[in-house]
């Protein structure tokens, strides 16, 4: 992003880090699903959703709000650029 400014803590909780051998964000769409872009993920491969993070660039250890999930399940959309990720436990949002 070009002229960004950091967001502020908790500014954006709805974002998640989507983690598929690439970064890509998502979205929360309730305590158990999450939207991302078609592309960043690989059907038959881990996905990995890191919610209640401020800064990945810094140290983890330093976000206590953090929840990490492994998906349980991924479906790609074939009309769009978009899949879903079903969580295996649900996110505790607040």
């Amino acid at each position: 992003i070009i002229n960004g400014k950091e967001a502020a803590m908790n500014q954006f909780p709805w974002l998640v880090a989507v983690t598929s051998g690439g970064l890509c964000t998502g979205s929360v769409l309730d305590e158990e699903w999450i939207i991302t872009a078609k592309h960043c993920v690989n059907v038959g491969n881990t996905v990995w959703i890191k919610a209640g993070v401020h800064n990945r660039d810094h140290n983890l250890d330093n976000e206590p709000n953090m929840q990490i999930r492994e998906s349980k399940e991924i479906y790609v959309s074939d009309k769009g650029d978009f899949a879903l990720i079903k969580l295996p436990e649900p996110l505790e949002l607040n």
